[in-house]
C-alpha cells in the first residue's frame, strides 16, 4: 500500500468550484507539513476560454494529478475536464468514470462524447502511456493509502454510486439513461473524518442504499445534486437511524433549475448542520461580481489545532442562513 509521510501537520483540504449560473468542480489535496503531497479532482467546468480549475491547480503549483473522477457526463460537471485530461493526467493518474451504455452516447453533448472517444482510444491503445481508466459504481474502492509519520492514518475513497440494480433494471429494459442514475457519488475517509460528495445523485440510488451503508457519522458533505429536492432524501433516511448532522454542507448552483432549494437548505438546518455554504447567492437580489465562488475547508487530521475543521469563502462564495 502506498505510503505518504509527515512530521508535525497532516491536513486534508477540499475546494467545491461553483459557478454564477452552473458548473461544479472539486480539488483536494492532503498536505503533509504544508506540502501537497497528493491532489485529485472531481468534475470540471469552465466559462468562455476560462479554466479556473486549471488556474487554481497552478495556483497551488500541482503540476500532475494523483486522482480524477468524472461523476457523470452533463456539462455543469464537464466542459473543460479535457483540459485538464491533456495537461495534469500522468501515467500515474487514477482517472475512475461511470459505465455509460454506447447507446446513451447521444444524449449527451459533444463535448463528453469527445472524452469518451479519448477513453475508448486509450483503451485500445498498446501502449499504456497516459491515465489508468476505471469505473466504479457502488461498493467500489477507489483509492487507498497511508498517511504514516507519528501516528498512522488510513486515506480510503469510495463510491455509493451509481446503483448496481438500477444500472442492471436500465439494461434489462432498454431505458435512456434518465436524470441522473449514472452520477457517482463518493465517499472520503482521513484519520476520524468522513467526507460525502453527493454529486448529482438522486432519491432512486438513496432510497436503495442499505442502512449500514448510511450509518457513517458524516463531517461534510457536499449537498447531492445542487441542493434539489430531488436529492433530499439521504437526510430523511439518516435522521431516521439518529446519525448527526455534518458539521459542514455545501452546495453549487444551478440557476435554470432555480437550485438549491431553500426548502433542501431548510431540511439540513432541521438535521442540525451548523455551517451551510453556497458557491454562489441563493438570494437572487445580491449580487454576485465574480464569475465563480470557492468553499475552501481544511482538516486538522492530527487535531492539533483549536478549530479541527476550518471553512474560508472566497470570490462568491457565501454563508447560507445570511442569504435566505
Amino acid at each position: 500500500m502506498q505510503c505518504l509521510f509527515y512530521e508535525n501537520s497532516l491536513e486534508f483540504e477540499i475546494n467545491l468550484i461553483g459557478y454564477k449560473q452552473q458548473g461544479e468542480s472539486i480539488v483536494f489535496y492532503i498536505l503533509a507539513d504544508g506540502k501537497i503531497v497528493y491532489s485529485g479532482l472531481i468534475d470540471c467546468y469552465k466559462i468562455n476560454k476560462r479554466n479556473y480549475v486549471a488556474e487554481f491547480l497552478n495556483e497551488k503549483g500541482i503540476k500532475e494529478l494523483d486522482f480524477v473522477c468524472w461523476t457523470h457526463p452533463h456539462d455543469d460537471h464537464t466542459k473543460g475536464l479535457d483540459e485538464i485530461f491533456n495537461r495534469y493526467c500522468t501515467s500515474n493518474t487514477k482517472f475512475w468514470t461511470t459505465d455509460i451504455q454506447p447507446s446513451d452516447y447521444g444524449l449527451y453533448s459533444e463535448e463528453s462524447a469527445q472524452i469518451y472517444k479519448v477513453l475508448k482510444d486509450i483503451h485500445l491503445s498498446k501502449k499504456k502511456e497516459r491515465v489508468t481508466i476505471k469505473y466504479a459504481k457502488n461498493h467500489t474502492i477507489l483509492e487507498k493509502l497511508v498517511c504514516t509519520g507519528t501516528s498512522r492514518y488510513l486515506f480510503e475513497i469510495s463510491s455509493f454510486a451509481p446503483n448496481s440494480t438500477i444500472l442492471a433494471e436500465r439494461k434489462l429494459m432498454n431505458k435512456d439513461e434518465q436524470g441522473n442514475l449514472y452520477s457517482m457519488g463518493l465517499m472520503i475517509n482521513i484519520g476520524r473524518y468522513y467526507i460525502l460528495l453527493g454529486g448529482d445523485v438522486e432519491n432512486p440510488t438513496f432510497r436503495l442504499l442499505e442502512d449500514f451503508e448510511l450509518e457513517i457519522p458524516i463531517d461534510y458533505m457536499k449537498i447531492p445534486h445542487h441542493g434539489s429536492l430531488t436529492g433530499t432524501l439521504i437526510v430523511d433516511r439518516m435522521r431516521s437511524l439518529n446519525i448527526n448532522a455534518p458539521s459542514v454542507a455545501t452546495s453549487t448552483v444551478y440557476r435554470k433549475g432555480s437550485i438549491p432549494k431553500r426548502e433542501t437548505i431548510q431540511k439540513y438546518q432541521k438535521w442540525g448542520t451548523k455551517e451551510i455554504y453556497c458557491t454562489g447567492a441563493i438570494n437572487k437580489e445580491k449580487m454576485e461580481e465574480e464569475e465563480y465562488g470557492v468553499i475552501r475547508t481544511n482538516f486538522d487530521v492530527l487535531e492539533k489545532r483549536c478549530y479541527k475543521i476550518e471553512t474560508i469563502l472566497e470570490k462568491n462564495a457565501t454563508l447560507v442562513k445570511d442569504d435566505i
